[in-house]
């Protein structure tokens, strides 16, 4: 995942600065979140000599430019991918597309796609499978379907989501749009395919927290002086801040870790209202100076 240390901490910073009212839905306790088995990425050392241009994955558009190095792999439909091999159990990249140096044959890749967010089956669906820049071939190994849990929900329907694995807490977080986080070594960074899977260690012993930050389509009145007409003051759709955040902690007299979960609104206002919803504002008149020159009038 992309990191960006100054934009994003001015970000987090402002959602702790202006509170708002806080959404503590905590229906789940770190026991009950049914243990599951995520499978290892491929490894390169087992990868096959080629593939066919004729390979293809559903949702995996591979593509490179004439004369160019690097070759472009992008997941569509809310997908995150990552190309290589990573550590057994850690979190996909959070972006939808990567690069990788063409002629490097095939390389092993991970798409994930967070389905039926909102109703009582949520899971991820997990591809594993080859790229090949060379033939531009992409070849699925497997599917996992991971069942997810809900850990918590906040306003406008956003939920948050969960599952077990040795002793660690994957957190799955919706990101319909452009969204910040900060995992559990206080990385911050970027995600941006459709969810965030950021990972709690039950072990900690000071404790593990991971939070995510960014704007939700929400419909709430907006300032009358904003709207055009009656019916777009009734309920514009506009953008808001929305901040997530998930820990455990544990004291030696527990006998688990205890699981909190919090979702907000990060500003008590709504955003202007979204592209579609006109706002009148009177044009600027332009006015002469004394000097004979023209500008606009404030």
């Amino acid at each position: 995942m992309r990191t960006r240390q100054t934009f994003l901490a001015t970000a987090f910073v402002f959602s702790t600065l202006v509170p708002s009212a806080v959404f503590a839905a905590n229906p789940t306790t770190f026991g009950s979140v049914p243990e599951t088995r995520l499978p290892d990425m491929l490894h390169p050392k087992d990868s096959p000599e080629g593939l066919s241009s004729t390979d293809t994955i559903e949702g995996l558009a591979v593509s490179k430019a004439d004369h160019r190095q690097f070759g472009s792999v992008a997941a569509s439909d809310g997908r995150c991918i990552n190309l290589g091999s990573l550590a057994p159990g850690a979190g996909v990249s959070g972006n939808s597309s990567a690069t990788i140096r063409v002629g490097s044959g095939a390389f092993p890749m991970r798409t994930e796609k967070l389905v039926g967010s909102g109703t009582d089956k949520p899971f991820l669906e997990v591809v594993d499978g080859w790229v090949d820049m060379n033939s531009l071939g992409a070849r699925e190994v497997r599917s996992t379907k991971v069942p997810l849990t809900l850990l918590g929900k906040g306003p406008a329907g956003y939920f948050v989501y969960g599952f077990r694995t040795e002793g660690k807490l994957h957190v799955v977080f919706p990101t319909p749009q452009r969204f910040v986080y900060v995992d559990a070594f206080g990385k911050f960074g970027s995600v941006g395919c459709q969810h965030a899977r950021l990972i709690l260690d039950a072990n900690s012993t000071n404790g593990s927290l991971v939070r995510v930050s960014g704007a939700l389509e929400t419909r709430r009145s907006a300032p009358q002086a904003l709207i055009s007409n009656e019916r777009a003051a009734a309920q514009p759709m506009t953008l808001r801040g929305i901040a997530a955040t998930v820990s455990l902690s544990k004291t030696k007299r527990d006998r688990e870790p205890l699981l909190s979960v919090t979702v907000g609104w990060t500003e008590d206002e709504p955003l202007l209202p979204l592209v579609g919803n006109a706002v009148e504002v009177d044009a600027a008149m332009p006015i002469e100076d004394d000097m004979g020159g023209m500008h606009d009038r404030e």
